[in-house]
Protein backbone atom coordinates (compact mmCIF):
# COMPACT_ATOMS: atom_id res chain seq x y z
CA UNK A 1 0.00 0.00 0.00
CA UNK A 2 1.19 3.69 -0.55
CA UNK A 3 -0.75 4.54 2.89
CA UNK A 4 -0.02 3.10 6.40
CA UNK A 5 -3.74 3.62 6.80
CA UNK A 6 -4.22 1.21 3.25
CA UNK A 7 -2.28 -1.38 4.93
CA UNK A 8 -4.48 -5.43 5.29
CA UNK A 9 -4.73 -8.74 5.92
CA UNK A 10 -6.82 -11.48 4.90
CA UNK A 11 -6.34 -14.80 2.16
CA UNK A 12 -5.77 -15.19 -1.60
CA UNK A 13 -8.20 -17.69 -3.05
CA UNK A 14 -6.87 -19.45 -6.08
CA UNK A 15 -8.81 -22.43 -7.31
CA UNK A 16 -6.51 -24.75 -9.08
CA UNK A 17 -8.25 -26.75 -12.42
CA UNK A 18 -5.18 -28.98 -12.42
CA UNK A 19 -3.26 -30.78 -9.86
CA UNK A 20 0.20 -28.58 -8.43
CA UNK A 21 2.32 -31.25 -10.17
CA UNK A 22 0.90 -30.52 -13.55
CA UNK A 23 1.41 -26.24 -12.52
CA UNK A 24 4.40 -27.24 -11.66
CA UNK A 25 5.71 -28.57 -14.84
CA UNK A 26 3.61 -26.44 -17.44
CA UNK A 27 3.05 -23.43 -15.74
CA UNK A 28 -0.56 -21.70 -16.02
CA UNK A 29 -2.34 -18.67 -15.18
CA UNK A 30 -4.79 -19.07 -11.85
CA UNK A 31 -7.75 -16.24 -11.36
CA UNK A 32 -9.31 -15.96 -8.07
CA UNK A 33 -10.13 -13.06 -5.18
CA UNK A 34 -7.62 -11.65 -2.25
CA UNK A 35 -10.46 -11.31 0.87
CA UNK A 36 -9.55 -8.97 3.58
CA UNK A 37 -9.78 -9.46 7.45
CA UNK A 38 -11.54 -5.41 7.62
CA UNK A 39 -14.81 -5.47 7.79
CA UNK A 40 -17.60 -4.48 5.19
CA UNK A 41 -15.18 -5.09 2.23
CA UNK A 42 -15.69 -6.89 -1.15
CA UNK A 43 -13.22 -8.85 -2.68
CA UNK A 44 -10.47 -8.06 -5.12
CA UNK A 45 -9.60 -10.01 -8.12
CA UNK A 46 -6.55 -11.80 -8.31
CA UNK A 47 -4.64 -12.81 -11.29
CA UNK A 48 -1.38 -15.05 -11.14
CA UNK A 49 0.32 -16.43 -13.54
CA UNK A 50 3.01 -19.20 -12.72
CA UNK A 51 6.29 -19.72 -14.56
CA UNK A 52 7.39 -23.14 -13.75
CA UNK A 53 10.61 -24.80 -13.50
CA UNK A 54 13.43 -23.59 -13.06
CA UNK A 55 12.72 -20.17 -13.00
CA UNK A 56 9.31 -20.49 -10.67
CA UNK A 57 8.38 -17.20 -10.71
CA UNK A 58 4.59 -15.91 -10.14
CA UNK A 59 3.05 -13.05 -11.71
CA UNK A 60 0.62 -11.65 -9.56
CA UNK A 61 -1.83 -8.72 -10.33
CA UNK A 62 -4.18 -7.57 -8.03
CA UNK A 63 -7.11 -5.15 -8.45
CA UNK A 64 -8.56 -2.97 -6.06
CA UNK A 65 -10.87 -0.18 -6.32
CA UNK A 66 -8.15 2.15 -6.59
CA UNK A 67 -5.68 0.26 -8.88
CA UNK A 68 -4.20 -2.79 -9.79
CA UNK A 69 -0.77 -3.89 -7.94
CA UNK A 70 1.57 -5.89 -9.71
CA UNK A 71 4.12 -8.60 -8.08
CA UNK A 72 6.82 -10.63 -9.26
CA UNK A 73 8.20 -13.35 -7.29
CA UNK A 74 9.59 -16.72 -7.13
CA UNK A 75 7.65 -19.34 -5.46
CA UNK A 76 8.47 -22.97 -4.15
CA UNK A 77 5.50 -25.66 -3.80
CA UNK A 78 5.36 -26.88 -0.13
CA UNK A 79 3.43 -29.50 0.84
CA UNK A 80 1.02 -29.44 4.13
CA UNK A 81 -2.36 -30.95 5.56
CA UNK A 82 -5.48 -28.80 6.65
CA UNK A 83 -6.75 -30.15 9.59
CA UNK A 84 -10.64 -31.06 9.10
Amino acid sequence: PLMQSKNDRGRIVLPLHMSLAELGEKGGILAGQSISHKANTTPNKIVCQVIPQKDQTILLAITTDDRTIQFTSRYQVVPFKIDG
